[in-house]
């Protein structure tokens, strides 16, 4: 029906290849409707006729995958069954869209956390830089480290750095 209203035309069209009666086309043209006008022959409605109830993609009137609902309808008296159908794209165009929101999603969350770590690493690890330097010093005299400090940058809770260097280092001074 969708078809129908969005390209008449190419509808009608298709129903000419497909094979369906001339009276048809002309009564869903002069309508513009096809309910009851379109004949469907699928193996989803076969199986809708035998009593099965399922949905799964099949290829649909034009030869697009489409997703098809069927059942048999148990109404006294009548031989009726239910069968809609959606193209796939449509249908699941939903989840791709979820897909991908997740998978930028999740990137860009990996990166950012990786940069947070590498922050936090360097400054962290930015007055260890400073070490070498600071005790090669105090070896090399053979002084005590005591007289040797380092600016702690705002971290005033932390023991003295380069007397747990010195001491870590074999160098007695700092006792």
């Amino acid at each position: 029906m969708r078809v129908l209203l969005e390209d008449k035309p190419s509808y009608l069209e298709m129903l000419r290849t497909m094979g369906a009666s001339t009276a048809a086309i002309h009564q869903i043209d002069n309508y513009n409707s096809s309910i009851l006008l379109h004949p469907v022959t699928s193996d989803a409605v076969q199986s809708a006729f035998s009593g099965e109830t399922n949905t799964r993609i099949v290829d649909g009137p034009s030869g697009a995958p489409v997703l098809s609902s069927y059942g048999r309808l148990n109404l006294e008296g009548l031989e009726w069954s239910l069968f809609s159908e959606i193209a796939v794209a449509e249908a699941f165009a939903p989840v791709y869209t979820l897909e991908h929101n997740m998978l930028i999603w999740g990137v860009s969350l990996i990166l950012g956390v990786s940069f947070l770590a590498i922050l936090l690493a360097l400054t962290l690890s930015n007055p260890l830089k400073r070490w070498p330097p600071a005790c090669a010093g105090c070896a090399m005299a053979k002084a005590p480290c005591i007289s040797t400090s380092i600016p702690m940058m705002n971290l005033a809770s932390w023991p003295t750095i380069s007397t747990k260097w010195c001491r870590a280092s074999g160098n007695k001074g700092g006792d």
